[in-house]
């Protein structure tokens, strides 16, 4: 069985999904573009491969940025393997070796390290939990990366894998250094329909989308530099790309009762 999974191509962030604007600064004027899409939601791969030939792709592939893109798509690959198709490739399957290929992959393509807090999560594999801890900074050590827990601490993921829904996140970007602006710093996401049963996440960025909300936003905040996940109330680690399909495909009872927390990793 071939399955293939989508992610928002780069080729469409600049069709549609983007816009510019322009701050001046004296007499000089430089163009940026935003980036509306959530670029790191889905993973595209055939899942017929190798766990050789998925290392192999997640070590040059344009579309995955950062280490935890890579450990979301090795468990996709891995659940698949285990619960929907042929198992018998996962006899050899080994966390250990795999989450020091991970860091091997990190290294080599100069990822940052992942707050500290990821590592106690609970990446479950095939028979044991991937270690995170190497792919983490040390508790205390400066971290590049936020997390950031969505307002509703107990969520079930249906909704957004499935109808239209409304996620709400608190933060102040480090380059907000004051704000006067009502209600709390902060950012929304949106779903929209995408290709197929997939749905788009997009980031809110028009002030028409912050009335009554309890949060408002900042343009220093981009999409670009997120990565949204999902973690239950035992603090396992769910992949949204697997929860979708599962849902769309199966929609197995077990689903319906899952209960978490979406978050943010946030690159600032």
């Amino acid at each position: 069985m071939r399955w293939v999974l989508h992610l928002l191509k780069k080729s469409e962030y600049k069709k549609g999904a983007s816009s510019s604007f322009a701050p001046v600064t004296g007499s000089a004027v430089t163009c940026v573009t935003r980036c509306y899409d959530i670029p790191n939601l889905y993973h595209e791969f055939d899942m017929n491969c190798s766990l050789n030939q998925l290392l192999e792709w997640l070590s040059t592939s344009d579309v995955v940025n950062n280490v935890f893109m890579a450990v979301e798509a090795v468990q996709t690959w891995v659940l698949n393997k285990k619960f929907i198709d042929d198992n018998t490739s996962l006899r050899s399957f080994n966390e250990s070796v795999v989450t020091n290929k991970l860091f091997q992959i990190m290294k080599s393509r100069a990822w940052l390290r992942l707050p500290h807090s990821l590592s106690s999560l609970e990446v479950y594999m095939y028979d044991d939990n991937l270690d995170m801890s190497p792919l983490c900074v040390s508790a205390g050590e400066k971290c590049s990366y936020v997390d950031i827990l969505c307002t509703d601490t107990c969520e079930n993921p249906l909704p957004l894998l499935s109808e239209e829904a409304t996620l709400v996140f608190q933060f102040q970007h480090p380059d907000v250094r004051s704000c006067d602006k009502p209600g709390k710093c902060g950012f929304m996401f949106k779903t929209v329909p995408g290709e197929g049963k997939l749905r788009k996440i997009k980031l809110c960025t028009e002030t028409e989308d912050y009335h009554n909300q309890p949060v408002h936003f900042h343009d220093q905040i981009r999409a670009e530099n997120m990565h949204l996940y999902f973690v239950d109330t035992n603090n396992v680690f769910q992949p949204i790309v697997w929860l979708r399909w599962i849902y769309t495909e199966k929609c197995p009872d077990w689903i319906n009762k899952l209960r978490g927390t979406f978050r943010i990793l946030y690159k600032v």
